[in-house]
């Protein structure tokens, strides 16, 4: 009898979800936040730099405050501290909100473990180190270690991008393209995309890439889409990667190319980007640019069946009708086994 997903697979969820996803779900974290709390200290460090250096900035704010705080060490090390903290800042607004409300539960005053880095950021921001000032700016409009103030923030977050901080250019091009904290500028937002961009950022990249493609705050420029969305996807970065797989599957800003827009999905699939694995799912099961192969399809449909979200989560529940009929109980078996077994491969 053929099945459709077996009451088995929430086992598989749960031990894929673990293998799978970034921050806090993932077993290594766990157990480095848990060695935190009970103060062994180097094994957090052991399990939290994996995680961390996969950019989980949870992970790096807790290394940066064993660092700063000299847990389990002779002395401080400010410099390790901050670079974990530039890191942790990197990964965006979440982990700052997710890591603040965990250290609440375990420590009386959460508020003291930072006070030796804002102590060292805001003399090193004085002085004008842009890294400084863009570790800082993420802190205060995040109320990390200090009173939340999104003006403040984004006003150090500024003096890193004058200063030529491509992360802070990319975070200052987001919040007037999004209007937070500012204005809603469009073309504001183009500038200073432009500014990262030109300097190698990949995310800003990608992003110059979608405002060609829409003609928001430049004008619609399908070939400078398609050159921006190149330029980040050769650095690995697979939203880019995506982005361009996309207009080599719809021929904008490049010939309609199924068999390069199936490269492109299929390299930012490996990177466990939900909805790479889903179009290459689809494209598998459909044979549209490489051989049709439903075992496949139905490989990259678990796999995006525990990162996708919202509508795409939707797609994969058509497509699941589509895939599995073509697939043997047996089969489904081995194949599942490969999915647990399945890493992310870095960019």
């Amino acid at each position: 009898m053929i099945r459709t997903f077996r009451p088995a697979l929430a086992a598989m969820s749960l031990a894929l979800s673990l293998q799978l996803e970034l921050g806090p779900a993932r077993a290594d974290y766990m157990i480095g936040f848990e060695a935190f709390r009970i103060e062994e200290y180097a094994v957090a460090v052991n399990e939290l730099r994996p995680e961390a250096e996969a950019g989980d900035g949870g992970a790096a704010v807790i290394l940066a405050l064993i660092y700063a705080n000299a847990y389990g060490r002779p002395a401080p090390d400010m410099a390790t501290a901050m670079r974990w903290l530039e890191l942790a800042a990197k990964s965006g607004d979440q982990a700052a909100t997710s890591i603040a409300g965990a250290l609440l539960g375990i420590r009386r005053d959460a508020l003291r473990e930072f006070e030796s880095s804002l102590a060292w950021l805001n003399d090193a921001a004085s002085r004008n180190d842009v890294a400084a000032q863009f570790v800082l700016g993420w802190m205060t409009a995040n109320g990390l270690g200090t009173r939340r103030d999104a003006a403040a923030g984004l006003a150090w977050t500024r003096r890193a991008a004058d200063g030529g901080h491509v992360d802070a250019a990319y975070r200052l091009a987001s919040a007037y393209l999004e209007g937070t904290g500012v204005p809603r500028d469009e073309r504001e937002a183009a500038v200073w995309f432009t500014k990262a961009g030109d300097r190698g950022h990949a995310p800003s990249q990608a992003a110059l890439a979608l405002l060609y493609a829409a003609g928001r705050g430049v004008a619609a420029d399908p070939a400078q889409a398609a050159a921006w969305a190149r330029k980040a996807a050769d650095q690995g970065f697979a939203e880019g990667q995506y982005f361009l797989a996309g207009l080599y599957a719809n021929g904008v800003g490049v010939a309609k190319d199924d068999a390069q827009a199936f490269s492109w999905f299929y390299r930012a699939a490996e990177q466990n980007y939900g909805p790479a694995q889903l179009r290459v799912a689809s494209m598998f099961a459909t044979g549209t640019g490489a051989p049709q192969d439903f075992r496949e399809a139905y490989f990259w449909l678990l796999l995006a069946s525990f990162s996708s979200t919202g509508q795409d989560l939707a797609r994969a529940n058509v497509l699941r009708d589509q895939i599995v009929p073509n697939v043997t109980t047996q089969e489904q078996g081995v194949i599942e086994g490969r999915a647990l077994a399945w890493k992310p491969r870095k960019p």
